[in-house]
């Protein structure tokens, strides 16, 4: 099958690509950078291969090298479809950038993704966000560090009846109001405009660090929708505690400074006095 172009952009399929019955999960850098670790732990979990790049001239003029290897920016990971006795069958391809994309470059990447996406048969877009939380600072105490707070809530936003009822069939609430931007975003209203099948999840977040947690959560959520696949969540959770207690440390470590800041210092005799 040849790569698909639109415009100035170009997926390049590595191999032969066909959708049917599959879910595409779209990663790219968001908040906590949720999207990123999810993409990334999904990739490695479920043992995707590399399977396919996308090229664009608007792009970032970078080389993404894993294993020695040089990448493309934006990369496609497939895996191979799994079916239960049944008859139902679920696929798993994560399109994830470890970059954002140029404002100028959002909407033809949509629009190129949805096109592509419904030509290869493709089931449902996911795309995965972040929305921002309080950050945890001395001011505020520990108690403000995610490890205390439990699971992060994550929303969705739906482009059609279907994805609105598998939702609610994952007990995901709606977000009611709001704004979702970049490839996200410009998705879900293109998608809603073409009746394609397209969630947006979107995990409550801390901007300042990357959040692990949270992204552990759309994980969840993912894991939920694939009854045919299943995503051991064990590794990524301890990833989360392990940077967690790092957070712990860090912030206990500036309201110590702040403490001993905020005393007064005793009066001295400058070493500099005597010679």
């Amino acid at each position: 099958m040849p790569d698909f172009q639109k415009g100035a952009l170009t997926i390049h399929e590595l191999e032969p690509l066909n959708l049917d019955s599959a879910m595409l999960i779209e990663c790219f850098p968001t908040i906590g950078l949720v999207s990123t670790i999810a993409a990334s732990y999904l990739v490695s979990q479920l043992k995707l291969k590399l399977v396919g790049t996308i090229t664009a001239p608007w792009l970032p003029p970078v080389a993404v090298v894993y294993d020695g290897k040089p990448l493309q920016p934006v990369r496609i990971y497939g895996g191979d479809k799994v079916c239960g006795i049944d008859g139902t069958c679920d696929q798993v391809y994560v399109l994830m950038s470890e970059f954002p994309t140029p404002d100028l470059g959002v909407y033809p990447l949509a629009d190129a993704l949805l096109e592509w996406a419904h030509a290869r048969g493709c089931r449902e877009i996911v795309s995965l966000e972040g929305l921002p939380a309080e950050t945890p600072s001395p001011e505020s105490g520990l108690e403000r560090v995610p490890i205390a707070k439990g699971r992060a809530k994550v929303w969705g936003v739906a482009s059609t009846d279907r994805t609105r009822a598998m939702l609610e069939r994952e007990k995901v609430e709606t977000m009611g109001a709001g704004v979702i931007t970049g490839i996200s975003g410009v998705l879900l209203w293109l998608a809603a405009q073409r009746e394609v099948d397209t969630v947006c999840l979107l995990a409550e977040a801390f901007k300042e660090f990357p959040d692990a947690r949270a992204a552990a959560e759309l994980v969840r959520v993912i894991d939920s929708m694939l009854k045919m696949i299943e995503v051991d969540l064990g590794p990524l959770m301890k990833q989360a505690e392990e940077l967690e207690t790092q957070i712990k440390s860090a912030v206990e470590a500036a309201m110590e400074a702040q403490k001993t800041r905020s005393q007064p210092q005793s009066a001295g005799v400058s070493p500099g006095m005597y010679y």
